[in-house]
């Protein structure tokens, strides 16, 4: 029960994690997650004010990956063991609580917009700046997914689309395991 070998329908509203849906699903979100690698440590690093369009796009973001929770808790993966599509939604759900939830749950809730409905926006209590920062440097933790995103079977089949070359390119380049911390020589001596 629950597992397929065939490339059968899938239950409803669930999506294999190769269907063209979840392909365009994490390549959108590809994109999310380099803002969010980016734009906190900005806000963070250098004290931006908390200004509408600075709210407003993180809340597009934050929407994003709590959409992203329900598409991942409505995503049937491969089982490592057995090499067949895991459909069994029970299964699919222990295996992401398990896994991911905890750190995508708090790491796409805006926090500031709760703090604010729970506190009121004049209100002199506050949630202390030392938490609010602590989440918001968990977002980073989402950068871990791109590695999710650029081993994706289908995601790679993308480069039909755009070219072998361009795509190998953009993959290690991309790639944050790729990415080394060393100085060129010539800075080095």
């Amino acid at each position: 029960r629950g597992a397929r070998s065939d490339d059968s329908e899938l239950p409803p509203y669930m999506v294999g994690e190769n269907d063209l849906f979840h392909v365009w699903w994490d390549f959108i979100g590809f994109f999310f997650v380099l803002h969010s690698s980016i734009v906190p440590p900005v806000i963070l690093g250098f004290e931006v004010p908390d200004t509408t369009s600075v709210r407003v796009t993180e809340l597009v973001v934050d929407s994003y990956f709590l959409a992203d929770i329900v598409v991942t808790f409505r995503t049937c993966t491969e089982d490592a063991e057995t090499k067949r599509l895991e459909t069994d939604w029970w299964v699919l759900a222990r295996r992401y609580l398990l896994g991911w939830f905890f750190i995508d749950f708090i790491s796409s809730v805006p926090w500031n917009e709760v703090e604010a409905a729970l506190l009121g926006k004049n209100s002199d209590e506050r949630f202390p700046a030392e938490v609010l920062h602590f989440i918001r440097l968990l977002k980073l933790i989402k950068v871990a997914r791109l590695v999710r995103v650029l081993r994706n079977k289908a995601f790679q089949e993308l480069e039909c689309v755009f070219g072998a070359r361009r795509a190998a390119r953009a993959r290690s380049t991309l790639n944050p395991l790729s990415l080394s911390l060393s100085l060129p020589p010539s800075l080095s001596r």
